[in-house]
């Protein structure tokens, strides 16, 4: 039994010679390919970017993680940003769970609820939220760290005015397809309000009246 490290892709060639020195004719020749360790690709999927939230809120926080080896270690962290940058610690708020049978997990999803308040968070901090992966057989980066996505607490009366700015807008929107919907029971073009003439209209010694 012969056994080594495979770094590198590598063609081996086996002699066989037997008790009297004959050895093999034709050559027994063996290739080993090496695939290189690729580092994980982690995300944080919801929210899918920045958010305002209340310090009161209690929001969903989602991660995947993938590897073409098998993950070592997967977890959400939760840094509290204070308003006089003074340095704090991450919590934990999410960790993978890995299989019971002991396989290599190569993909895992994460998702967790995460309250402000337990984070201690005020109107005017943010919480920066980002996950870690690490691979069973780290190469060259022991961990890997998604992009930051940032829950920013504002007060009570900011989201108020959000959501009735986004109604407003839906409002908007139902009214125009409501008259155009209008229109088109009537026979006219989307967008051209009753009493409208095409442009151009025109009669033979003058302008139509």
């Amino acid at each position: 039994t012969v056994r080594w490290t495979v770094r590198d892709s590598a063609d081996v060639e086996i002699s066989l010679v037997d008790e009297h020195g004959i050895e093999n004719i034709d050559p027994i020749r063996y290739r080993f390919p090496v695939v290189r360790d690729r580092a994980p690709s982690v995300t944080i999927v919801d929210p899918t970017g920045d958010r305002r939230v209340t310090k009161d809120a209690v929001i969903t926080v989602a991660a995947d993680a993938i590897d073409d080896v098998g993950l070592d270690r997967f977890i959400i962290e939760a840094t509290l940003e204070t308003t006089d940058q003074s340095a704090q610690e991450s919590t934990v708020v999410g960790v993978f769970t890995p299989r019971e049978d002991g396989t290599d997990l190569s993909d895992a999803s994460i998702s967790t609820s995460v309250s402000i308040k337990d984070l201690g968070a005020e109107e005017g901090e943010s919480i920066a939220l980002i996950a870690v992966a690490s691979d069973l057989r780290p190469v060259e980066d022991p961990e890997i760290r998604s992009a930051i996505r940032r829950l920013y607490v504002v007060s009570d009366s900011i989201i108020v005015d959000e959501i009735q700015s986004a109604l407003a807008g839906v409002r908007r929107t139902a009214i125009r397809l409501e008259d155009d919907q209008a229109g088109l029971d009537r026979g006219e073009r989307p967008g051209r309000r009753t009493g409208d003439r095409p442009r151009g209209d025109r009669c033979r010694g003058g302008r139509v009246a």
